[in-house]
Formats: C-alpha cells, structure tokens, sequence
C-alpha cells in the first residue's frame, strides 16, 4: 500500500488493487471528528483482539501455527521500512476472490518457516474511511472495497529476512497468510525522538494563490498549505503528511489526507497540519526536494513533531484514522 516506490513489490501491488470505500452521501454526522466513517459491523468487529483465541507461539514453529488455519488468504504488505527493534507492520489480508477479509487478526513471525514462532501480536483493524464532510472526489472515485488495514507493533531485533504469518478469526475457523519482510540493518528515514529536517514547504502565499501547484486533492484544500514547515518546526506540534491524492499509485494517498484535514479540524490552532506533495511540479518520478531530505523513496507518510522540533511519530504506507490519531497526540504531549 506504499503508493510510490522505484521498483513496487507485487505484495504492494496486491493489497493496492482494494482500496478504501465509503458512501461519501448522506446526513451530517455528529460522531466524534476522531472517528471515522461508516464501515461494516466486520470491521469493527476487528478492532478489538483477544490474543486467546490463537495458538501460542511457544506451541510450534512457524509453519506449525500456519497449519492451525483452514484456509488460505493473501497477504498484503503495505509497510517496507524495516529496522532492528520493534516496528510497524501494516498489511491487508485479501481472499481469493479478491476482496479483503475482515476478522479479529493476529501475527507471528521467525527467522525460518521451521523456527519457533514468535508472537501472537495483536494486529487491530484501523478504519481508513473519511466522514463523508471530509471526502474528497479523488478518495470517493478511488476508493473500492478495503475499509481498513491492519497494523501490529512486531520485534525484529536482527537484520534480515523474516518470514510473517496471519491469522484471522472467521465464521468457519482460522485463515491465514504468508509473507516476509526484509530487516534492513538501518535507514536514512529519520525514527522517533530525532530532530526532523528543516524543510521550506511551499504556502498558498508563496506561490500567489496557485494552489494547484502544491495539492493535487480535488478538491484542493488550502487548510493544509497555511504554513512554511521551517517557520512553525519547534514552535508548535506538527503532522507533516507527504502523500499525492491524485498521482498516488495505489491510490491511498487521497483518503489519509482527507483523514488529517477531518483531524485538523478536530484538534484546530492546538495543531498545524501540512500536506506536502511528493513529485516534482506533480510529474512523476522525480521526487520533490522536501522528500529527499527525509530520506524518503516510498510514499505516503505521515511524521508528526512537537514542540521540541523532534519527530513524535512516524507512519508508513497504509495507516487509518486511529494511528493517526494516536501520533497526533503523542506530538501534542
């Protein structure tokens, strides 16, 4: 679900052939601005996880605790920046027919398929959908049949291969999936608690009301161009979102900008939000200059800052309204 990358992964490609839906109509909703749009009973159902219902790790390898699982998805991976320690893994289980599934979801994961497991870790759903206010038309033509992506905190404490398995919760029993990420020994992404680059981003001011030349969100949303990066870093948290709505490949790039304006909204002068486009004058491939001083060759992503110019929390590929929501707030700390 990393939208742009020199060299896209097929595990990319898959989970970014299904993207998020919504009705985008309807009334106004008074839900909280913190929370997302409709989705299905499914997919609130795999918010929640109870590490319970699945196997231990410590009761097989690898391959032991794929056999449990009666079926067989796809897996989707939709984060690749990976270092030693614990990190993000976002991913979509996709089902043979295409579409994605849904259930309470669970990862493991070891250095072999014959290894000893590790894990259950909890791989909640996050709800990727807009309230229907914050829907752009880029989101609402794009979007599909993914409502939401799951995401686990995995520990990777050494550089490598490792190879990943789900498990989800259905009706019928178990399903799961196999992957495997690649543990780089580091990366030129800056990580929580450094000081984030000194980037100028371009302002609806500077560059005459030519908003256009800076958002590719249609509509374009001048919210989320008041302020130059380098004027507001260490004054004021911080949501810094690097994503292009309309030349994203997978097409995820529009619904989490619509997900930070819907928090802007809800969090107002206690935090400034930017959207800082990824191409060059918006023609692809070449990478705007703000981009590469983040080190950044896969998009979107989402850094936010506190007051202390330090990154707070960063997200990759795939992230819906909950980590949002929870980044925003350790900037706000």
């Amino acid at each position: 679900m990393t939208c742009s990358r020199v060299g896209n992964t097929l595990a990319f490609a898959l989970v970014c052939m299904v993207l998020v839906a919504t009705s985008g109509c309807g009334s106004g909703s008074q839900k909280p601005l913190t929370e997302s749009g409709p989705v299905p009973s499914a997919v609130t159902d795999a918010e929640t996880v109870n590490l319970a219902d699945f196997p231990k790790g410590a009761a097989g390898s690898l391959s032991d605790i794929a056999a449990t699982a009666i079926t067989q998805d796809n897996f989707g991976q939709a984060s690749s920046v990976f270092t030693p320690g614990t990190n993000r893994l976002a991913f979509g289980v996709i089902g043979n027919d295409g579409k994605p599934a849904y259930g309470p979801t669970v990862v493991y994961l070891a250095k072999s398929p014959q290894s000893p497991a590790k894990g259950p870790f909890a791989a909640p759903a996050d709800p990727m959908v807009p309230q229907a206010a914050y829907l752009s038309e880029g989101a609402a033509l794009d979007t599909a049949q993914l409502k939401a992506i799951y995401e686990a905190q995995i520990p990777t404490p050494t550089a490598g291969k490792w190879f990943v398995v789900t498990l989800t919760k259905t009706a019928e029993g178990l399903a799961q999936t196999s992957g495997e990420i690649a543990v780089a020994p580091n990366s030129t992404v800056p990580n929580v608690g450094d000081r984030a680059p000194s980037i100028t981003t371009e302002t609806v001011s500077s560059t005459g009301g030519n908003i256009g030349s800076i958002d590719t969100r249609k509509p374009h949303d001048p919210s989320l161009h008041q302020q130059n990066f380098a004027s507001v870093l260490g004054k004021a948290p911080i949501a810094l979102l690097f994503a292009t709505p309309q030349l994203c490949q997978s097409r995820v790039c529009g619904p989490v900008t619509d997900l930070l304006l819907q928090l802007q909204a809800n969090y107002g002068a206690n935090l400034v939000a930017i959207h800082e486009e990824v191409y060059k004058d918006n023609k692809p491939p070449v990478l705007r200059p703000q981009l590469e001083a983040f080190g950044l060759v896969t998009e979107p992503w989402l850094f936010t800052i506190g007051r202390d110019g330090r990154i707070k929390a960063r997200l990759e590929g795939a992230f819906g309204i909950n980590a949002m929501n929870r980044a925003i707030k350790a900037a706000l700390k």
